[in-house]
């Protein structure tokens, strides 16, 4: 999601931002409804199993989107033996509650997340957004930001048509259009 994190940036520190390189963003139904809909089967997972299994399973499910049954926090729980021991520490209720509220943040709407339609139009930094085409990475969300971001330009390639070639001569071509800029 580095494309929201770029965007929530860009909002927050604009003076520290040149250009935006907006590759794959995530956002639109697909997106939206596969978020909540991982989120919910970590929620019952951990209601019908509990902490404990979500831990025993962590380190063989990768992460969320491969294994939504670990949840959100289901790698690092794999990865750090004492955030491991925090969260079977945790309030069983507090702990859903923070996975309620998680999937109701993150996912609220179909918009790319990290900043909203307001947040966007106000942003004055010149953007390339480079369309991904599954369904996280939506080409509705690629377009949503070319719409709303002021100073934006969209390639307008899709994968597979994206290659390590053509995309690198994008990212420079964008870079040198900053530079002369």
């Amino acid at each position: 999601m580095g494309a929201s994190l770029a965007c929530a940036f860009a909002v927050r520190h604009p003076q520290a931002c040149k250009g935006l390189l907006l590759h794959w963003p995530v956002g639109g139904y697909l997106w939206q409804k596969k978020g909540r809909t991982f989120f919910q089967r970590h929620i019952d997972f951990v209601k019908t199993d509990g902490m404990a299994a979500v831990i025993a399973r962590a380190p063989q499910g990768e992460n969320f989107w491969i294994d939504p049954e670990i949840g959100p926090w289901g790698s690092p729980a794999a990865l750090y033996p004492e955030f491991a021991r925090k969260l079977l520490q945790m309030d069983l209720d507090q702990y859903l509650r923070i996975c309620e509220q998680s999937r109701d943040t993150i996912f609220n709407d179909t918009m790319p997340s990290g900043a909203s339609g307001e947040e966007l139009l106000a942003i004055q930094i010149p953007a390339l957004i480079m369309s991904g085409a599954d369904s996280r990475h939506t080409r509705s969300a690629a377009w949503a930001l070319r719409e709303l971001l002021p100073q934006s330009e969209i390639w307008n390639v899709f994968p597979p048509e994206q290659t390590s070639a053509n995309t690198l001569a994008q990212v420079l071509g964008f870079k040198q259009r900053l530079e002369a800029a």
